[in-house]
């Protein structure tokens, strides 16, 4: 590697940032300012997560700088990324790529290096003196940070990284003696900061998310053995990742504009229907050829009628076609011209206006070959580009409108990356589709979208929902209706070939959830699944008889009774017991009974905020049963539980007539009515709920404490007593003398002995008050000071029965 002086153009007019770009720069620059910080940063695929990093990287002033990325790709790409934000500075990617054998980056001056002495040494001069390099940005591939971290055995003082971001750092999660993992690790690779950057967190408590064409979906275990160890290095474990620090989900990046929307496009064909449209014979073996062969070739054949007919009825001008082996990618693209004449004569109508272009990527490709032919693909009017597995992360491939997932797969990593190609904004405002064909065999019902055939509809989707929440719209309760909101979501996002309702997709989404390891398990089960919900959809229950046939010809009666047999020998797993529970399942029906009485009480108790129910109504005699039962000592434990868990006071140990006035009372205060509007006279619904207040204060001593603890939670003690008026300061002499004097202007006369005045609400005896007054000074007993007060209202002697007031005389 040579190291050059790098010429200082003039800094380039930069990318302005998008509002949630400047947001994540932001947060993750405050977050990282301090050393030794991590922090992790999640973003939709295609919003913008190299140019934040570069920002954040800018904002922190770093000097030294690590990128690590999973592919060699990806290393250009960010190289070049780096360039066109206006960075200079030296830049060495350290991976099996050379450099020099690629144009971009000659004319990018960006190096190469697998020579970790050589890095070493660069890294050593970094720094601010007149001899140093001011900057470098090291971009590395995860299968190279062996040569970062034999550089501090290079005897050059090397110093650590200002900071190190990872690059869709879901590819180190899992196990913590994988070797991509040692860039977690501070004692093997040394940076002061490390920020994690993905679209799509491994979380290692939910379902296994590698990458695997494998359909089966494990289930919640907590973590042991080697499956531990891969939970210690989850991406919700902070102490390795570090705290999200900013989040930009799918979801808001389409409403905000940011990425385009999608729907979920499911054509389907039948046997029939796919040699109708091919003017196949009924029969596709030939003579001497393997029936194996011919099924695979057939269905290789629908899958090429199946997007091309897509790309007809919405208009679609680039796909990608994913597979997961080479093999069926090559004979793909091999195929589809022959499959292209066939339809041109038989159902012109399903071709394309623009016969589209054919073009085959996979891993064994040069970079150049494929940058080749991602050229061209992206040059074409319409274009069909099948790869295995390799357009995934971080690779742009623009003006994509369309992806299909020729098989099933349950990789949420697989699936987003995926997906990811097709939401990058190059044409404003469009609609990206996400293909799943299915084909229906002879004998199958297309309309069945519960049936095996949609099995690779269900995994990718249930794959997708942990990205993007609204693919997967689940029923909060399967008994109740789907909200309207969810159901047009639903419909906009599913486009089937028949008239499917929202709630058989969000069901059948339900169903998808379980799959058992063991394929033969798996069928049966789902087979009764499918067939139990059917039935819950139809009669709201799953009280099935059991010499029920459901119309497909399934025993549905025979399955739901082997269940109950096998749950009372113990032989059903808690997983498939839960799928069942979650459809209603009635395990014993004398159960049920008791349970659909407690539901009855729930609803009262939710109405009424008690279950005083009279035991007059049936709700009520039943709970006056289970109370007896459970004085008795006869009531099941668990039943008793349920009813505690329902209401503790359930057995009303204070009597059923204080809880419901009790319960009246809480009731209006909770409504946010003020217990100082309370009077003894206060009626509630007909109660006289103000008088049997008072009786609870006025006896408070002889309350249970049961029932003094329920009064004090509501804030009404004898001490709160909300029924006595507050005490008023007595009035002195003087302010009744006033009193006095507003009377004798206002009746122009001495008010007699039984007289009153009312004054601010108050009633005031002022006859009495003036007798008594009379009476203390006859005797001597009236200060000389208060005397003269009242003098001085009245003409001549105040004392007399008819005094005349100094006004009136």
């Amino acid at each position: 590697m040579t190291v050059v002086e790098l010429p200082r153009p003039g800094r380039p007019e930069r990318a302005r940032l998008f509002p949630d770009q400047a947001e994540a720069v932001q947060r993750l620059a405050r977050h990282l300012r301090r050393p030794g910080t991590r922090g992790l940063f999640v973003s939709a695929t295609g919003t913008g997560k190299t140019l934040v990093s570069i920002r954040t990287a800018d904002e922190l002033g770093a000097r030294l700088l690590l990128f690590v990325v999973p592919t060699l790709d990806l290393a250009v790409q960010t190289a070049l990324a780096w360039r066109r934000d206006g960075h200079s500075e030296h830049m060495v990617i350290v991976s099996s790529l050379d450099a020099s054998g690629h144009d971009d980056l000659v004319a990018a001056r960006v190096m190469s290096t697998t020579d970790p002495h050589a890095l070493g040494g660069l890294m050593s001069v970094v720094g601010e003196g007149d001899d140093q390099i001011p900057a470098l940005t090291v971009i590395c591939t995860y299968d190279s940070l062996n040569k970062i971290e034999e550089t501090q055995n290079t005897g050059y003082a090397v110093p650590p990284f200002d900071l190190a971001i990872m690059d869709e750092a879901h590819r180190i999660a899992g196990r913590t003696d994988k070797k991509w993992a040692a860039v977690n690790d501070a004692k093997r690779i040394h940076a002061q900061r490390r920020l994690y950057m993905t679209a799509t967190p491994r979380i290692f408590a939910a379902p296994e998310l590698a990458e695997s064409a494998d359909t089966t979906r494990p289930r919640r275990r907590p973590p042991a053995g080697a499956d531990a160890e891969a939970f210690a290095n989850s991406m919700d474990n902070e102490a390795v990742y570090g705290k999200k620090v900013f989040e930009y989900p799918l979801a808001q990046a389409v409403a905000d504009g940011r990425a385009a929307d999608y729907r979920i496009v499911v054509p389907t064909l039948t046997d029939t229907d796919l040699r109708h449209r091919l003017n196949l014979p009924a029969s596709a073996t030939t003579p001497g050829s393997d029936s194996g062969e011919a099924d695979g070739a057939l269905r290789t054949t629908a899958l090429h009628l199946a997007v091309l007919r897509a790309m007809t009825e919405h208009g679609l001008k680039k796909v990608l076609v994913y597979f997961n082996l080479v093999s069926d990618a090559r004979l793909f693209a091999r195929e589809l011209p022959h499959t292209l004449r066939l339809l041109t004569k038989a159902s012109p109508g399903l071709v394309p206006g623009i016969t589209p272009k054919l073009f085959f990527a996979h891993g064994e490709h040069t970079p150049a070959q494929r940058a080749s032919t991602f050229t061209a693909f992206a040059a074409a009017d319409c274009a069909i580009l099948a790869n295995s597995r390799l357009i995934s992360e971080g690779v742009d491939i623009p003006s994509v409108d369309a992806i299909v997932f020729a098989d099933p797969t349950r990789s949420v990593i697989r699936c987003v990356q995926a997906l990811g190609r097709a939401l990058r904004l190059d044409v404003s405002g469009k609609t990206a589709s996400l293909i799943v064909p299915v084909y229906i065999p002879p004998g199958a019902e297309a309309d069945n979208i519960l049936a095996t055939p949609y099995e690779p509809v269900w995994a990718i989707a249930c794959a997708l929902a942990s990205h993007d929440h609204r693919i997967l719209e689940r029923l909060p309760d399967k008994a109740n209706r789907l909200p309207r909101e969810t159901s047009d979501v639903i419909e906009r996002r599913w486009h089937f070939d028949f008239t499917v309702h929202p709630e058989r997709i969000a069901r059948a989404m339900d169903l998808a959830s379980f799959d058992p390891r063991d394929p033969a398990v798996s069928r049966t089960r789902r087979l009764g699944l499918a067939a139990a919900q059917s039935y819950r959809d139809q009669y709201g229950h799953l009280d099935v008889p059991a010499d029920h046939v459901d119309p497909t010809g399934y025993t549905l009666g025979t399955f739901i009774t082997t269940m109950r047999d096998a749950a009372k020998a113990g032989r059903l797993e808690a997983d498939w017991t839960a799928e069942l529970d979650a459809l209603g399942m009635i395990w014993d029906k004398h159960d049920a009974a008791w349970r659909s009485r407690l539901t009855a009480a729930a609803d009262y108790h939710r109405m009424h905020g008690h279950l005083a129910a009279p035991a007059t109504t049936p709700v009520g005699a039943w709970l006056a049963e289970q109370r007896h039962l459970a004085t008795t000592k006869q009531l099941d434990p668990a039943r008793a539980d349920a009813l505690t868990a329902l209401a503790p006071d359930w057995r009303l140990p204070h009597g059923a007539d204080w809880h419901r006035k009790y319960h009246l009372l809480r009731a209006h205060l909770a409504s946010g009515a003020d217990p100082a509007t309370l009077t003894k006279d206060t009626l509630l619904a007909g109660v006289k709920i103000g008088s049997w207040l008072h009786r609870q204060l006025s006896t408070w001593l002889t309350l249970h404490p049961g029932q003094q603890q329920l009064m004090t939670s509501l804030s009404l003690t004898p001490d709160s007593n909300p029924l006595t008026p507050p005490r008023r300061a007595r009035r002195t002499f003087a302010q009744t003398a006033q009193l006095l004097e507003l009377f004798l202007h206002r009746e122009g006369r001495a008010p007699a002995a039984r007289e009153t005045i009312r004054v601010d609400g108050d009633t005031v005896k002022i006859g009495a008050w003036l007798a008594k007054a009379r009476t203390k000074h006859r005797a001597g007993q009236l200060p000389d000071a208060d005397a003269r007060l009242v003098a001085a209202l009245f003409d001549r002697d105040w004392t007399t029965e008819d005094a005349v007031p100094a006004a009136v005389a």
